[in-house]
């Protein structure tokens, strides 16, 4: 197919595909929901909980499956480096609902998530080299880099999601931004099926919002946050592959999910706690119980992202020398946040 005839196509056909995708995810989410009894879907209150009544859970599927389908067209035509994001995202939407169901080892999940993001890694190009404060680092020291990189933003991206409206709002603003700082830097990129892809991607989140906005009617589960993470990072993959974004303006665009995950844990460990088991010490699990409110929470962060991040994730792309400065300049306030108010600390 033509570029011209290709254009045409993606005028016609992906905004329909688009509000597809919205209305996909709602509906979906929707029938888990009404369903969630018989699926055993049903999460009940305990230790690591921040809610306090049995919530239906798994309606994040509705996401992995108008992503998938979406995602199916758009590889069609962009070549098999999308095929693997695509198919990833299935598979690992499929793990996580049947860890909604039932308990899978956490042996087995780190395997295949760690299997899922090798082949993304392989498949998505060659990879630019790395700025660094001290010089350069080779794009072949990058490939282990973004391998460690991969599998911790899956894991983080699902400790995350731990109130309502929080990893929803944040899959729409990450997507969201990157697709606008990639117009900015290419004003045709909205002809590329990726980032079609991207947005469809971003309406299914949104139609699943509408059921998880605070007070939250039913929860993402494994099988959305998966998705969301794993899809993510494989767009952040092909967009630095071809020199549309950067690493850091990535990295930007993630740093609450990443800042909060990142010290929690840290914390945790170096505290001597059991880092591994489940707990409720994240930054925004304890502000939530201090504010009383999911919303603000959820709200605060995403006016965070917008006010703060995104200004500072464009200036990396338009001071590309400054990147690193950048990145410092972007995280250390949050990192500081983060720490005050408790990420990882022991007790309430």
């Amino acid at each position: 197919m033509c570029f011209e005839e290709w254009h045409l196509l993606s005028s016609v056909v992906w905004p329909g595909v688009t509000i597809a995708s919205f209305v996909a995810a709602w509906l979906i989410a929707g029938v888990i929901r009404r369903h969630a009894i018989t699926l055993s879907l049903v999460q009940s209150p305990n230790h690591r909980s921040s809610h306090v009544v049995p919530t239906p859970s798994g309606g994040g599927i509705g996401i992995a499956v108008a992503g998938t389908l979406t995602g199916a067209l758009a590889a069609w035509q962009a070549g098999p480096g999308l095929w693997a994001v695509v198919a990833g995202g299935a598979v690992i939407a499929v793990l996580g609902f049947v860890d909604d169901i039932r308990d899978l080892s956490s042996r087995l999940r780190f395997g295949i998530q760690a299997l899922l993001v090798t082949l993304l890694v392989c498949t998505a190009g060659a990879w630019p080299d790395l700025s660094s404060f001290a010089g350069v680092i080779p794009g072949v020291v990058v490939v282990p880099v973004l391998l460690f990189a991969g599998i911790w933003w899956v894991n983080l991206f699902n400790f995350m999601d731990g109130i309502d409206g929080l990893a929803a709002s944040e899959g729409i603003f990450i997507l969201a931004g990157a697709l606008a700082l990639w117009m900015a830097v290419v004003p045709e990129a909205s002809t590329d099926p990726v980032w079609l892809w991207s947005f469809c991607v971003l309406a299914a989140c949104a139609g699943f919002l509408l059921h998880n906005w605070p007070p939250a009617r039913i929860f993402m589960g494994d099988a959305g946050s998966n998705f969301i993470a794993l899809v993510i990072f494989g767009i952040a993959l092909y967009t630095v592959a071809h020199g549309h974004l950067n690493y850091v303006s990535w990295l930007i665009l993630a740093a609450v999910f990443v800042a909060d995950a990142t010290v929690t844990l840290c914390r945790r460990m170096l505290e001597g706690q059991s880092w591994l088991s489940a707990h409720r010490s994240h930054a925004y699990q304890r502000l939530s119980r201090r504010w009383n409110s999911h919303r603000r929470v959820t709200m605060s962060v995403m006016a965070i992202s917008l006010a703060w991040l995104l200004p500072l994730a464009w200036l990396s792309l338009a001071l590309p020398t400054m990147a690193g400065w950048i990145l410092l300049v972007a995280y250390m306030p949050i990192l500081v946040g983060v720490f005050l108010a408790g990420g990882g600390k022991v007790g309430d």
